[in-house]
C-alpha cells in the first residue's frame, strides 16, 4: 500500500497474531544495567508558556531497597536533586545549572538515567 512500509505491516502481522493466540509475545527482555547510581530524571514546565522551570533528579545508591519491600528505610527511597528556575530567572540559565550539576555526577561513579517519559525526551 502507498504510505505503508514492510515493518508497519510486520508490525500489523504481529499484532494479529497476537491477538488470535491470546498470548503476549515477548519481543525482548530488560537485564538492569550493573551500575553505583540510579538517577531518575523529570521535569516540570508551564506548557501555555512552554517554560521548563524544574531539572529533577532522584539519586540512588546501588544495594538500596526497593519501596514495598521488607526492611525499605527513607534513605532508600534516595536524594532529590532540583535545579528550580527562580522568578527572574532564563530558561537557558536553569538548563546551564543543571548541566553544571550533571558535570559534579560524573565524580561519583558510573550511573544510569531512567525518564518518566517521553516528555523528558523531547522537551529537554
Amino acid at each position: 500500500m502507498p504510505g505503508i512500509g514492510e515493518r508497519r505491516i510486520e508490525t500489523w502481522i504481529r499484532h494479529a497474531r497476537v491477538q488470535t493466540s491470546g498470548r503476549p509475545l515477548v519481543l525482548s527482555t530488560w537485564t538492569r544495567p550493573d551500575v553505583e547510581i540510579e538517577l531518575a530524571y523529570d521535569i516540570e514546565d508551564f506548557t501555555p508558556r512552554s517554560f521548563v522551570y524544574l531539572h529533577g533528579l532522584l539519586a540512588r545508591r546501588r544495594g538500596a531497597r526497593r519501596f514495598g519491600s521488607a526492611g525499605f528505610v527513607d534513605s532508600d527511597f534516595g536524594e532529590f536533586e532540583p535545579v528550580c528556575a527562580d522568578a527572574t530567572e532564563s530558561e537557558e540559565s536553569t538548563w546551564r545549572r543543571f548541566l553544571a550539576k550533571l558535570e559534579r555526577l560524573n565524580e561519583l561513579g558510573h550511573y544510569v538515567v531512567y525518564v518518566y517519559s517521553q516528555h523528558e525526551r523531547t522537551v529537554a
